[in-house]
């Protein structure tokens, strides 16, 4: 079901813009504030140009709410304090620090409620909303929105009724709750059709609108959308509906009406500050053109899209949608060269996207791992206050008690007392038990979720690192059929044919490197003496045509000592540090050198070679499951041969490091010198 595109996270403080003159109510502002006398009516000023600038410049957002929130902590100015925050969460939140957007939030929350200010928690629990369901925490989210719904009925704020049932409606979409989203989305409908806020006026209209699109009928939403669209109250949301309308011309193959719709759209785009929802809108008018053959037109916006506007006002899965509509229409118009190259960007820029997500993914169990643990704590301070109090009335009970046996008899108050000694030592001593019982379990179940949480990211990752291949051998297929038939295509269907055979080989060695990975830790290592020389002689024999091939050496040191290990995976983590040595390296003559010594009982050994390098800011990320520096055009990889390594040694009982040298890197690992029969 189409829906409406709302503003996710919520700015208090409402501004009216007026296309045109976002500057000059900014310059209005801004000499105000020079002008003002008074603290708190600067205070609110700033947070007024929070507001202005939120579209404009987020940085000077944050400079003017963080101003705000100072000046109001020192004069104890709460109101400002809470809209200080909400901003200060927004920037947070829009450069992708989530954990500092919560922190925000909720210290804003608390502060409106202690002053009943229900306009803001309404504001604030929606944002904070919004911020579990960008990290995937639904009930989180759920229970902030369910909780603002009684404060925006009760005090009649129907935009923030509709838009928080709204959120509601996705959450349950994101839940695959078909039902249950349905079901809240008709509720924002009914709330924004009897509400008196001609704001909301145009809502229902388009809704039912969308509804006769879907079942085909469009004569009936030809006549709704019009309706929908004289009640739009601006530019941007008439631009919304035009769009809308567009895509019911489409559906019903009246492609001139619906490329009429959404050249008005554009126009009235146009003057505004978004630039994000002006491209979005041009571009569903190249998917138009594409869809009725007119290429040359389609290219034509395409390069307007690729050269008028910067990246950074583009959405990076909107621009991957760029490239590959270039693509297409490349490829129809014969130009098999821009073709490829707009394929070879979306390939990079769908690395960028997923890498994106994979911190996104990380984030959200950072974030939920950091809230249960505060959950817990929070729960064991309850339990300790409890048991505080419940000894403490215990206590009491027994002095008043012991106070009424002495005055009856004295000998009686000596037994009790002998008694009522026994007993706490046998309590201190069962609550050693208990304590010693609780740190044990405490340790079993962080060792748990900290398996739970690999296991999680594993997951997560693994899964797209495998469909990327697929979805790209799909493509040059489809690109490989096409010029079957076509004259002079040789050249093009071996390009193809290279670029399948090259995702296939990527799939394979992940797939292998994942059964690997997975398959390390599942059982016991069983330490037994190796022989340190022959495992790397072994190695250098396996790894023969890597370095005939690169003109390659390998150094190994005479000093090296029989270790206590296993020679299988030992065997694996040499190989992963030699052939990283020789594969990362432009030089002529890769060279890599394997050196021995002995450091405070350790046996440590050091590869290192004279390639690239790494930067030092990835020292420690490197060894992360699936992390690559490189795309895939530079070089090949998993991004899993050093979490192997990590997780070998680690389970040996070492340790495994990298530092620079002065070209390439240094690995170092090490391994204890002692002669356990087994370690897991």
């Amino acid at each position: 079901m189409p829906k409406l595109i709302w503003i996710t996270f919520f700015s208090f403080i409402l501004l009216i813009r007026v296309h045109g003159a976002v500057d000059n109510s900014i310059e209005e502002l801004q000499a105000q504030l020079k002008e003002e006398t008074s603290e708190t009516a600067s205070i609110n000023l700033m947070i007024k140009l929070s507001d202005a600038f939120n579209r404009v410049d987020i940085n000077k957002t944050f400079s003017y709410a963080q101003e705000a929130y100072d000046r109001s902590e020192k004069i104890n100015y709460k109101r400002g304090l809470v809209n200080s925050l909400i901003y200060l969460a927004l920037y947070y939140d829009s450069t992708g620090d989530r954990l500092k957007s919560i922190e925000h939030n909720n210290k804003s929350l608390e502060i409106a409620k202690s002053i009943n200010e229900d306009k803001s928690i309404v504001a604030i629990s929606n944002n904070l909303g919004y911020n579990y369901y960008n990290l995937g925490l639904y009930d989180r989210a759920l229970e902030l929105y369910f909780e603002a719904l009684p404060y925006a009925e009760e005090n009649e704020q129907d935009y923030m009724n509709v838009l928080i049932l709204e959120n509601i409606s996705n959450v349950f979409l994101a839940l695959g709750d078909a039902e249950k989203e349905n079901m809240y989305y008709v509720k924002s409908v009914e709330v924004a059709k009897r509400s008196s806020d001609s704001k909301l006026h145009y809502i229902p209209d388009l809704y039912l609108a969308n509804q006769a699109r879907n079942a085909e009928n469009y004569i009936l939403a030809d006549e709704y959308y019009t309706s929908s669209l004289s009640k739009a109250y601006n530019a941007s949301n008439q631009s919304y509906v035009l769009r809308q309308f567009a895509l019911s011309k489409k559906a019903e193959k009246k492609y001139s009406e619906a490329e009429e719709k959404l050249l008005s759209a554009i126009e009235l785009t146009s003057n505004s500050l978004d630039v994000a929802k002006l491209i979005a809108t041009k571009f569903e008018l190249v998917q138009l053109l594409n869809e009725m053959s007119r290429y040359p037109e389609s290219l034509k916006i395409i390069e307007e899209l690729l050269t008028n506007y910067k990246e950074e006002n583009t959405q990076k899965s909107l621009l991957l949608d760029i490239h590959i509509a270039a693509a297409e229409a490349y490829q129809q118009t014969g130009q098999s060269k821009k073709a490829i190259a707009n394929y070879t960007a979306s390939m990079i820029i769908k690395d960028s996207i997923f890498s994106e997500q994979k911190i996104k993914i990380i984030n959200g169990l950072d974030v939920k791992y950091n809230l249960e643990e505060k959950e817990k704590e929070n729960f064991y301070l309850r339990s300790q206050q409890e048991k505080s109090e419940l000894i403490s009335n215990q206590q009491k009970k027994i002095v008043l008690s012991s106070t009424l046996l002495l005055l009856l008899l004295s000998a009686t108050s000596i037994l009790l007392y002998r008694a009522n000694r026994q007993k706490r030592q046998f309590n201190e001593k069962l609550g050693v038990q208990v304590n010693n019982k609780t740190l044990e379990l405490q340790k079993t179940n962080l060792e748990l979720k900290e398996s739970n949480m690999e296991l999680e990211r594993f997951a997560h990752i693994a899964s797209h690192d495998l469909k990327e291949p697929l979805g790209n051998i799909l493509s040059f297929s489809q690109l490989l059929e096409r010029n079957l038939d076509l004259p002079d295509s040789k050249n093009d269907i071996k390009l193809y044919a290279s670029f399948i055979q090259r995702n296939a080989e990527q799939m394979n060695n992940l797939i292998e490197d994942v059964l690997e990975f997975s398959q390390e830790g599942s059982q016991y290592i069983p330490f037994t003496q190796v022989d340190t020389k022959k495992v790397l002689s072994d190695v250098e024999g396996l790894l023969d045509f890597e370095v005939k091939t690169k003109n390659a050496r390998i150094n190994i040191s005479t000093d090296i000592p029989n270790v206590n290990g296993d020679r299988t995976k030992l065997l694996l983590v040499f190989k992963n540090l030699i052939i990283n040595g020789i594969k990362y390296n432009r030089n002529e003559e890769p060279q890599v050198d394997v050196t021995y010594s002995e450091v405070d009982g350790f046996h440590q050994f050091c590869v290192k070679d004279n390639g690239i390098g790494i930067d030092t800011a990835y020292h420690e990320s490197v060894f992360e499951m699936f992390k690559r520096l490189h795309n895939r055009t530079e070089y090949e990889g998993s991004g899993l041969g050093l979490a192997f390594c990590k997780k070998v040694i680690n389970k040996m009982g070492g340790q495994i490091w990298l530092t620079n040298a002065d070209q390439g890197s240094c690995f170092y690992f090490t391994i204890p010198m002692r002669s356990n029969a087994q370690v897991r």
